[in-house]
C-alpha cells in the first residue's frame, strides 16, 4: 500500500495504526489530538486513497465514503460515533457558491477539527437520544480523516490537522488499482495487528509512555508547534509498536525493519515539519482575529462598548472604544489554544 503516493502512503498507514490503538494512547496519557485532511483538485484520487486507508473493518460495501460535508452536523457526529476505533472518513470539503454555505461548512469544520482536537464529548439532543435510546453523549474517539479542494479553517484550527497534498500525478494508478480490487488487504494487517496488540498491552503501554515522553523533549526547536510535537511523538511510537510486530511476525530481519522504521520516521518528521512550518508562518494578526472571531461565534462571549460595562468582572466580555478592542490576557489565551 506504500507504493500507492509516497510519503503520504506511508502516514496513512500510521495514522490508520494509531487509530486502532487510540484507547491505549488515552490511557497512557498522551490522547491523539489532532485530524488529517487530504487536500487536492478534483482527479487527484485523494477520496479514492483515503477510502483505501480507511476501510479497516469493512463496514460498508459501499466505494463511496458513508459521510461528507453536505450532511448535517448532527449526522456527521452519529457516523463519527460508529468509528470509535478506527479512521472515519468526511468527504468533499469544496469550495462554497456562496457565504451562507462557506460559513456553513466553515463551522462544521472546526467542529469536527476541534472534537477530535480536545476530545470533549458532544451532547446529543434530548429527543434524539429519547428516541433512539442512544446516550447522551457521543464520547470522541477514533480519528478523522477529511477530504476536500481547499482547506478553509483558521490557524488554530489548522494546527490542530495533519494536511497531506495531492497533486495530478503523485498516485501510482496501478498500485491504486490493485488495493482497490483486493480491499482485503488492510482489514487482514489490522486483524493480525490487533491481535499483536492484545497480546501485548503493558509493553504498547510502556512504548507510548516513554516515546511520546522523549520526543516532547527532543523535538524543541526541531518542530515550533507543542501540538505538531505531540502529533510526531505518537506517529513515532506508532513506528516503535510497528517494528516490534514486525520482528515478532518475523516479516523482516534486523537490518530490513531497522532501515525501514528509519525511513518511515523521516517521512513522517519531513511531513510535520511541513505543517508546522506552513502554521507557523501564519501572521499572528491573523491567528488574533481568528481567535477573537471564534471567542465571540462559539465561546458566548458578547461585545460590548466600554460605555456599556459596569463595574465587576469582564472576563466574557470583548469590549470595545472609539480606538481599541479589549479581551482579558486569560481569555484570550484560552481561545488561541
Amino acid at each position: 500500500m506504500r507504493s500507492i503516493i509516497p510519503g503520504n502512503a506511508v502516514f496513512l498507514q500510521y495514522y490508520a495504526m494509531t487509530a486502532l490503538l487510540t484507547a491505549l494512547f488515552k490511557k497512557a496519557g498522551y490522547q491523539i489530538e489532532f485530524s488529517t485532511a487530504l487536500i487536492g483538485k478534483t482527479n487527484t484520487k485523494k477520496t479514492t486513497c483515503g477510502e483505501i486507508f480507511t476501510r479497516v473493518f469493512n463496514r460498508t460495501a459501499s466505494a463511496v465514503p458513508e459521510i461528507n460535508f453536505s450532511a448535517t452536523e448532527a449526522a456527521i457526529y452519529e457516523i463519527m460515533d460508529r468509528y470509535a476505533d478506527t479512521v472515519v472518513m468526511i468527504d468533499d470539503l469544496t469550495p462554497s457558491e456562496n457565504d451562507l454555505d462557506a460559513r456553513e461548512k466553515k463551522r462544521k469544520l472546526e467542529s469536527i477539527i476541534r472534537a477530535y482536537g480536545d476530545r470533549v464529548p458532544r451532547r446529543r439532543s434530548v429527543a434524539f437520544a429519547s428516541n433512539s435510546a442512544a446516550k447522551e453523549f457521543i464520547p470522541i474517539n477514533g480519528c478523522a480523516l477529511i477530504t476536500g479542494e481547499t482547506f478553509s479553517g483558521g490557524k488554530s484550527s489548522r494546527s490542530r490537522v495533519v494536511i497531506l497534498n495531492f497533486e495530478e500525478g503523485d498516485v501510482d494508478n496501478s498500485a491504486l488499482s490493485y488495493y482497490q480490487e483486493n480491499l482485503h488487504a488492510l482489514p487482514n494487517f489490522a486483524y493480525d495487528f490487533l491481535r499483536f496488540a492484545t497480546e501485548h498491552v503493558d509493553e504498547i503501554m510502556e512504548t507510548i509512555l516513554y516515546e511520546c515522553t522523549k520526543i516532547r523533549g527532543k523535538m524543541q526547536g526541531i518542530i515550533k508547534l507543542p501540538r505538531y510535537i505531540d502529533a510526531y511523538g505518537i506517529l513515532y511510537a506508532a513506528t516503535t509498536v510497528f517494528k516490534n510486530f514486525i520482528l515478532e511476525k518475523e516479516l523482516l530481519n534486523q537490518d530490513e525493519t531497522h532501515n525501514l522504521i528509519e525511513n518511515d520516521r523521516e517521512s513522517l518528521l519531513r511531513i510535520i515539519q511541513e505543517n508546522d512550518a506552513a502554521v507557523s508562518n501564519v501572521s499572528p494578526g491573523i491567528m488574533l482575529l481568528e481567535s477573537l472571531k471564534f471567542a465571540v461565534n462559539r465561546e458566548g462571549i458578547r461585545v460590548k462598548n466600554v460605555a456599556e460595562i459596569g463595574e465587576g468582572k469582564v472576563t466574557n466580555y470583548l469590549i470595545y472604544d472609539e480606538n481599541f478592542i479589549y479581551i482579558t490576557s486569560e481569555k484570550l489565551w484560552e481561545c488561541g489554544r
